[in-house]
């Protein structure tokens, strides 16, 4: 995507020098067979697996304090430079929890450490070459993306975070990897700047989401089958011969040797074997611990939908809330005494959860576990609270006129605290949750103008299932690749020509 994005950028102005991170050596290996001519075109690349390989000696704790100096940009403070190991789930995380919860450790603190040292030098090499005037990134969940956002604010360079707008195929280039979005939050806040074909996008818009389930480019459908199918080839022997010549060609091409490859073989299991059996006994098991919209009924309830794990929405976003165990058991215990919790899982997470999990979920008192096949839209629908870390059932809730209360950054916070609320302090849950229960008012005008206001900052991309390719993600609309990487190239032309954000002084080129 990002190659193809500076190609066509190339078209309409003129790119001195372009880089690249590169974080997975087979998907790279595979991708160079058809782009065999991009290493010899004179980009400068920073690999992520010559980075993580062997990382065997001790840190040097004086160069990483140092770098966590310069990194920050308001008075020493910011994320901090351990945060790009945190979002980075194959540092954080065990070897298969792409696949399944795995909270198995890979290295050890100084093997990270090392890691997040060498990333640092490698990056700040990179910005010193490249010398670049704009620096584009993707969600921030990866080691080496992550200190390229902080090096950009550091040094005094625009960046900008390409991310959906979780309204149909909108898509952001921010100036931050959180929410909410500061170009939205402006826009909001000046209501005057908002156009009025804006606003009329956003009625429609609106419209459209009361009508229909608000499904977003790249989204899920919900099912109590895992989300991701291996289908049973129609020739098994031509099969296994492709998979053994593949395993072949993986072992010589060295991906075996980078911590981001899984290999060929656990996908495989997997997908085929391991997690639609989980799936299946997690359905036979818990079947009677279900509610249904039927069980719902009479009862007054608070919802909270699972974020898969690990995702972007926890080890970016909900950094503190990783635990999401500890999180329901603080919304449930901060309930009124005539309400329950309902729990939504993620359908990502179907097959990959472990039963344990659930069991955990269930001994918290006045919790519930939904069906997975139910749609979150119809709990939303009927439930007298939102809860929620990060994500999109906030706007979805907010159309649907039910208060919300999120425990991490959301767009929706932009809202009248008549709609919705953000709780900083779990100590302060309880109150939190009466206070907004007893003052909750619908306010249209506002969530039109929340709306419009990302309207205005937003253009239409197919980001999941066209430009990435994703075929098991729910695509709005039929558009050719070409077509979304000229729209994308345009709109990033626009957005890099607008004002750029402020960064002290202190941290200009060459200062350090």
């Amino acid at each position: 995507m990002f190659d193809g994005l500076a190609t066509t950028l190339g078209q309409h102005t003129d790119i001195e020098l372009t880089g690249f991170t590169v974080a997975d050596r087979w998907s790279y290996h595979q991708w160079l067979k058809n782009n065999p001519g991009f290493e010899s075109a004179g980009h400068f690349l920073v690999k992520e697996w010559e980075i993580t390989a062997n990382p065997n000696r001790p840190p040097d704790l004086d160069r990483l304090s140092l770098f966590e100096k310069q990194l920050s940009w308001t008075d020493g403070a910011g994320p901090g430079v351990f945060g790009a190991i945190v979002a980075d789930r194959r540092l954080l995380m065990g070897p298969d929890c792409t696949y399944t919860q795995d909270y198995r450790r890979r290295f050890s603190d100084d093997q990270l450490l090392c890691i997040l040292e060498r990333a640092c030098i490698a990056m700040e090499k990179a910005f010193d070459t490249i010398k670049p005037d704009l620096v584009v990134g993707f969600v921030c969940n990866s080691l080496l993306e992550y200190l390229g956002f902080l090096f950009a604010r550091a040094r005094g360079i625009r960046f900008l975070n390409l991310r959906t707008s979780r309204i149909e195929n909108r898509i952001l280039l921010s100036d931050s990897h959180r929410d909410p979005a500061p170009e939205v939050a402006k826009t909001y806040a000046n209501a005057a700047s908002i156009s009025t074909t804006g606003m009329a996008q956003a009625k429609q818009l609106i419209q459209n989401a009361r009508s229909v389930t608000a499904k977003y480019e790249g989204v899920v459908s919900p099912s109590s089958n895992p989300a991701r199918k291996i289908s049973i080839p129609r020739n098994p022997l031509t099969a296994a011969l492709r998979f053994s010549r593949s395993l072949s060609e993986y072992r010589s091409s060295g991906a075996a040797a980078d911590n981001h490859c899984p290999g060929l073989i656990r996908p495989l299991w997997f997908g085929a074997v391991r997690n639609p059996i989980l799936a299946r006994r997690t359905q036979r098991m818990l079947r009677d611990h279900y509610v249904t919209s039927a069980d719902l009924a009479e009862r007054r309830y608070a919802v909270f939908p699972l974020h898969t794990e690990p995702e972007i929405s926890l080890t970016l976003y909900g950094r503190p809330y990783l635990n999401q165990v500890e999180v329901v058991r603080a919304i449930a215990l901060s309930l009124p005494s005539d309400m329950i919790l309902v729990i939504k899982e993620h359908p990502w997470m179907v097959g990959k959860r472990s039963l344990g999990m659930y069991k955990k979920f269930l001994n918290i008192p006045r919790v519930r576990l939904a069906a997975p096949e139910l749609n979150l839209r119809d709990l939303i629908a009927k439930s007298s609270l939102v809860t929620l870390l990060t994500g999109s059932s906030g706007l979805e809730a907010s159309i649907l006129e039910r208060p919300v209360v999120t425990l991490g950054p959301n767009m929706v916070t932009l809202l009248p605290d008549s709609m919705a609320v953000r709780c900083r302090d779990l100590t302060e849950l309880p109150e939190t949750i009466s206070n907004l229960l007893n003052k909750h008012k619908h306010n249209e005008a506002a969530l039109e103008r929340l709306y419009a206001a990302i309207v205005e900052n937003t253009t239409e991309i197919n980001l999941y299932s066209g430009l990435l390719g994703r075929t098991d993600s729910y695509s709005t609309e039929e558009r050719s690749r070409d077509t979304d990487l000229s729209n994308l190239a345009t709109f990033l032309l626009k957005r890099a020509k607008q004002s750029f954000a402020k960064v002290p002084e202190e941290y200009e080129v060459g200062s350090w």
